[in-house]
This record gives C-alpha cells, structure tokens and sequence, in this order.
C-alpha cells in the first residue's frame, strides 16, 4: 500500500494501477491527499491485525517453535524497511 502512496503520480502519468484508483477510494472530488490520508488509514489499519496476528503467532509457537516466529518476524521487518522508505519517496523513479 505504501508503494501506492508514494507513486500515486508516477502511476497516474503513466496509467498504472494504483489501489487509490479503485472504487472504493471513491477518488472523484478528492485531492491526492485526502486519498493518502485515506490510504495511510487503511494500512494503519492492517498493521494492527498484523500485530495480533504476530501475537497470537507467538503463543502459537511458544518456545519450542520460537524459530518459525523469529523468521516470520524477520520477512516482515525486511519488508517494513521499504515500506518506510516509500512513505518518504517513490523508490520507482530515479531522477
């Protein structure tokens, strides 16, 4: 979603898809961003079931399968890096 966020006007120029595009956003009228705010909420959102599903994750794996949770925790943080440089820059274009 943050890759969204930050290449909401590369996509537009360039008629990719983008989920601010969708319906759902309902874009008419709106300005870019009341659609990121829009989006930011949606993906807050998401980051909060992801914290109780790690939670219930880790009870689930308590200490005999701490493994799969540590490596289960390491994709999301490595994919969690990118999303933070996304909320700061479109990392797509290159000028």
């Amino acid at each position: 979603m943050f890759n969204d966020y930050g290449s909401l006007d590369r996509d537009r120029k360039e008629s990719n898809l983008n989920s601010m595009f969708f319906p759902e956003f309902d874009g008419k009228g709106k300005t870019d961003a009341e659609l990121r705010t829009e989006l930011v909420k949606l993906a807050k959102y998401e980051r909060k079931c992801l914290a109780l599903s790690f939670n219930e994750l880790a009870a689930a794996c308590g200490d005999r399968y701490r493994r799969i949770y540590d490596m289960m925790r390491l994709f999301y943080n490595a994919s969690e890096i990118y999303t933070e440089v996304y909320e700061v820059k479109d990392l797509s274009t290159w000028h």
